[in-house]
């Protein structure tokens, strides 16, 4: 709707010029003698409404063959029109002549002689009286001629509002006017069968809209129903006319054309309100949101606004003007947002654009056909009726719209539900993860922890029994002073491995290497460090920092301790999703037989280490070649090795 009054702004430019030209095509006469009309139409505008009929026939003799522009082209002024011809009876017999009007708000027709008022007709809307039928929209008349007489036709005029057609008289047979009823009676009859379909349809969306919204609770749905309502009005308003109701335009007529004028633009802000929150442009568009609303501010401004003026001036001239430039601007803008939307290429907002093309060619359309028939062509159809089904097609498209977008979001609810589920689990899993490792901290603390302090008190106790032994004594203390600090660095290892502030790889490389340094200096052993550089990018959780620290503890130490080395290489190298550290001497080297047989534990403690975080531990030696360490962690959960 937001393109009718522009649309009709230009058409008119076309169709009205045309049409002051055809003067002749205002009086029709249908198998009635061709000499019965005597004089020409003539016009007068009773500006005031001052004048009755006793005036216009003694008094007045202002009158003009030129008829004003509002009677032609259907506007409204609410002023009062008076219309004037002859006709003549030269046959013997009387003729009955019908008089065929559009419906006006009050319309009179007095037949005179001599300047004295014979006999009067009234009709119209709001005085609709025996003496007058509607047929089609149309006033008729049926006046008697006598023989021989000349009587002279004065009608009176009070305009509605615009949605009356403009002036046009016929006159005819009254017996072909009954041929006429009955088929104008069963157009008529599908006019309304259909205007009440219509009104069902806007009704039964309305419902099922609400009850859409009573469930999802969102806000598009309250404004979709706003948008239908308000659509509704303006094609009731519409519609009141064609089907000779008496709702508005009849008593207020300056409401029946705020409504046919300016309510679509009113319409059009809750539309574009709704057509935001439906796609949800705040958040995908921004910047396009903010112009919306700039546009939206301006439409209900101008709808206030626009109310106002119409109430305290009824200047429908000057009102044109501001209604055809807001809607320039409205369309000039829609054009925008819709290019706009088509870019995005999302299917939420083809349901916009698809509704807004539907009532953009509707609106075209039907302003064609209401300007064709007010160019006298018979076009078989109130042109409204294209309006309606762009209309019907238009809710068709949202209605699709809001399923599709609901159905989206019972989606996304699903899948949030799955996520939270899932991200559930996951606690659950990590929480069960913290447990075992609290558990198996705990067994540490008490095998190691629980060993060292066993052997400090065993130590203790057998110092005491050789007090009189001084180096006896010396060798116990060592022994203590051993175990104590094995046991303060236990506690440090299970102290760094559970503080997060030691979560980067970084830091364990560091804690190694420190750690190396320490232990292989005081024998003059060579330490040779290689890291790839996208190791310090992966980070291990708190297990596997703990068991690759153990694992390097575990070799440095024996290589400090047995190797009779000179230089040390240890090597982290990242291969996919594994980590690969190798750790090798040119020490001595040893019988991996022998040594798993007699004095394995340092080597037993590091495949152990290994097991627990999946590791693949492979350990080469030969006496004489030294010693290679290779451990191959997965840095995947539930990776094993051998998976890509």
């Amino acid at each position: 709707m937001f393109t009718h009054q522009l649309i009709k702004f230009f058409i008119l430019l076309f169709t009205i010029s045309p049409a002051l030209g055809q003067k002749n095509a205002l009086l029709q006469v249908d198998s009635l003698p061709k000499n019965i009309l005597s004089s020409e139409l003539n016009f007068l505008t009773d500006s005031s409404e001052i004048f009755d009929v006793e005036d216009i026939i003694s008094e007045i003799s202002d009158w003009s063959a030129s008829i004003p522009t509002s009677l032609l082209s259907g506007e409204a002024d609410l002023i009062k029109y008076w219309v004037k011809f002859s006709l003549i009876n030269t046959s013997n017999s009387d003729i009955e002549i019908a008089i065929v009007l559009p419906s006006y708000k009050i319309t009179n027709i007095y037949t005179a002689n001599n300047n004295k008022v014979n006999s009067v007709w009234q009709g119209g809307i709001l005085q609709r009286k025996n003496n007058s039928l509607l047929i089609a929209n149309k006033d008729v008349f049926n006046v008697l001629l006598p023989a021989g007489d000349t009587s002279s036709i004065y009608i009176e005029l009070i305009n509605a509002t615009q949605n009356f057609s403009p002036f046009h008289l016929t006159l005819k047979i009254p017996t072909e006017l009954k041929s006429n009823f009955t088929d104008n009676y069963h157009e008529d009859r599908k006019n309304i069968l259909w205007n009440a379909a219509f009104l069902g349809i806007i009704l039964f969306q309305l419902v099922y809209i609400y009850f859409q919204w009573f469930w999802i609770r969102k806000k598009e749905y309250v404004l979709y129903i706003i948008y239908i309502i308000v659509e509704g009005v303006y094609f009731l308003n519409k519609m009141e006319y064609s089907l000779d109701l008496k709702i508005l335009y009849s008593y207020y007529p300056a409401l029946s054309v705020y409504f046919d004028r300016t309510l679509p633009i009113f319409s059009i802000y809750f539309y574009y309100k709704f057509a935001r929150y439906f796609i949800d442009l705040p958040n995908k568009m921004p910047l396009l949101n903010k112009r919306v609303k700039i546009l939206e501010n301006t439409m209900l401004f101008y709808s206030v606004a626009d109310f106002i003026f119409i109430i305290l001036t009824y200047n429908l001239a000057l009102e044109a003007i501001f209604i055809n430039l807001i809607s320039l601007i409205v369309f000039i803008a829609s054009l925008y947002i819709i290019i706009s939307f088509l870019k995005q290429r999302m299917a939420l907002y083809y349901f916009i654009i698809a509704g807004s093309l539907f009532l953009l060619f509707g609106s075209i359309g039907s302003l064609i056909a209401y300007n064709l028939a007010n160019a006298g062509h018979n076009i078989g159809f109130n042109p409204i009726l294209i309006l309606q089904i762009a209309f019907v097609l238009e809710i068709f498209c949202f209605t699709t719209g809001l399923a599709y977008k609901a159905r989206l979001d019972s989606k996304e609810r699903i899948l949030s539900q799955q996520q939270l589920i899932h991200e559930l689990e996951e606690m659950e899993k990590l929480q069960n993860k913290m447990q075992t490792i609290r558990e198996k901290i705990a067994r540490d603390l008490h095998d190691d922890i629980g060993a060292n302090l066993g052997s400090i008190s065993f130590y203790s106790k057998a110092a005491l029994k050789q007090l009189d032994d001084k180096t006896k004594i010396e060798e116990i203390i060592r022994e203590i002073e051993s175990s104590a600090k094995e046991t303060v660095d236990n506690l440090s290892d299970v102290v760094w491995a559970v503080d997060t502030n030691n979560d980067s790889t970084e830091k364990l490389i560091l804690r190694i290497e420190k750690f190396c340094y320490q232990m292989l200096s005081p024998h003059d052993i060579e330490m040779h460090f290689n890291t790839d550089a996208g190791i310090f990018n992966i980070k291990m959780d708190m297990e596997v920092r703990k068991n690759v620290f153990l694992i390097c503890k575990e070799a440095i130490h024996n290589i400090a301790k047995y190797a009779s080395c000179k230089t040390v290489f240890l090597n982290f190298t990242l291969v996919q999703n594994y980590l690969k550290l190798e750790i090798k001497d040119d020490g001595s080297g040893f019988d991996l037989e022998e040594t798993n047989s007699y004095n394995g534990n340092g080597l037993r403690n590091i495949k152990k280490r290994g097991k627990e975080v999946n590791a693949d531990i492979t350990i080469n030696s030969e006496i004489g070649a030294g010693t290679k360490i290779v451990c191959i962690i997965p840095l995947l959960p539930n990776l094993v090795i051998g998976d890509p």
